[in-house]
């Protein structure tokens, strides 16, 4: 099973958090950002509901009747429109937001604030305010809405921001600026992603996966090409994924494994044939393994069978085995054996020993056995003990596990 960095996890996540809080905005706060507070009496509301109308905590109490939107009622209060702040007060205002302890009431005044904000000036103080002794946990959604906000806006600013710390802040804010960038300016994102690439060049250019997951959304054939292009590297696994999803979205199964099937031979080609089948077999296992089992012999097929079979053997080991087992023994097949000893080992540690056993390359034989061995004597230390005693394992691994030495 592919694992996923941290990192690449952020950022598949910044996009969909981001636009879901954009649209939520924009559902309650169209119009003027104080114009919630038309209507209402300003006497006797609490210092939050002031901040969240666009006022502060301290002249909260001396208003009157609110007007008929923000110009009348920061007047009424003696404030300053949301535009009309300094930087510094920009971010005064920001942590005064966040110091409300009803979240409902911090969210509406975080969402009405965030929407009067103008100005690059202004978005970067707000962003900063925010982002100092940031949490995760308590602030990964505001964070993502107040960057779309300013992607918006003022992308290149935004980018700009985001370079300005050796932080979180560097890679998680230009990857929620590019994916939207990508969708309204996509040669300008792909030539900033290329100048800005990672400084551990063996992640990749997670800047480049970034615009390769805004672009797929509208242009998977565009976003592919692009992935292509990339160094063999964490991040164009992402970029792969990305593109998988958009596919199978807007295109469906069946095209996204024509897409995958019409590349050219390679590595690349290789790599996402993996990702395919194992999404291919979380649908349907039966017809993925009828789809690998065609697959002429190459360096991609042990791969597709072994993710099918991965993936099969969760939802019925009987069926996935029987399947692996019609496929003959040999090199083709020793890695999705290895992986089905692994998958059962389990439940029945004899029947995984079996599996291991019916790889035919020699080292990976004895290693896949030697570790469903070593688990087995866990559980059941005699009947793994006396299967050890005879095996045809290394002395060396023999010994290892009868004197209970882990290595």
């Amino acid at each position: 099973m592919t694992m996923i960095s941290k990192k690449t996890i952020l950022i598949a996540s910044g996009w969909t958090a981001c636009t879901a809080a954009a649209f939520w905005a924009g559902a309650h706060f169209s119009g003027d950002p104080a114009s919630s507070a038309q209507g209402k009496s300003a006497q006797g509301r609490s210092g939050f509901a002031a901040i969240r109308d666009g006022g502060s905590a301290s002249g909260s109490q001396s208003g009157k009747n609110g007007g008929a939107g923000e110009a009348s009622a920061e007047a009424a209060r003696g404030g300053k429109a949301i535009a009309e702040l300094t930087p510094k007060e920009t971010a005064d205002r920001m942590k005064e937001i966040f110091a409300i302890e009803d979240p409902l009431e911090r969210m509406e005044a975080y969402m009405a604030f965030m929407k009067g904000l103008k100005g690059d000036e202004q978005l970067a103080a707000a962003m900063e305010a925010m982002t100092q002794n940031y949490s995760n946990r308590e602030r990964g959604r505001e964070f993502n809405m107040l960057m779309t906000r300013w992607a918006k806006e003022s992308p290149e600013a935004a980018l700009a921001w985001t370079q300005t710390h050796d932080d979180w802040r560097s890679q998680w804010g230009a990857g929620t600026v590019l994916s939207l960038y990508a969708r309204t300016n996509p040669e300008a994102a792909i030539a900033w992603a290329a100048a800005h690439p990672n400084k551990n060049k063996d992640e990749g250019n997670f800047h480049m996966a970034s615009v390769i997951s805004g672009l797929a959304k509208d242009n998977p054939e565009r976003a592919a090409t692009l992935a292509q292009s990339m160094d063999r590297s964490e991040a164009r696994g992402h970029a792969m994924e990305s593109v998988l999803d958009s596919y199978f979205k807007l295109r469906g199964p069946d095209a996204a494994r024509d897409a995958v099937m019409a590349l050219a031979d390679g590595p690349y080609k290789n790599g996402i044939m993996g990702r395919l089948a194992e999404r291919l077999a979380d649908r349907d296992p039966v017809s993925a393994a009828q789809w690998a089992s065609s697959l002429p012999e190459g360096e991609a097929k042990p791969r597709v069978l072994t993710e099918v079979v991965d993936q099969w053997a969760d939802k019925n080991p009987n069926e996935a085995g029987a399947w692996l087992n019609g496929l003959g023994t040999g090199p083709a097949t020793d890695e999705p054996r290895e992986r089905f000893a692994f998958k059962v080992q389990e439940k029945d540690p004899e029947a995984a020993i079996a599996w291991a056993a019916s790889i035919s390359d020699v080292q990976r034989r004895n290693e896949t056995s030697y570790r469903v061995a070593r688990e087995w004597m866990q559980r059941e230390p005699d009947n793994a003990r006396a299967w050890v005693a005879t095996s045809q394992l290394p002395d060396d691994m023999k010994e290892k596990l009868l004197n209970g030495r882990r290595g």
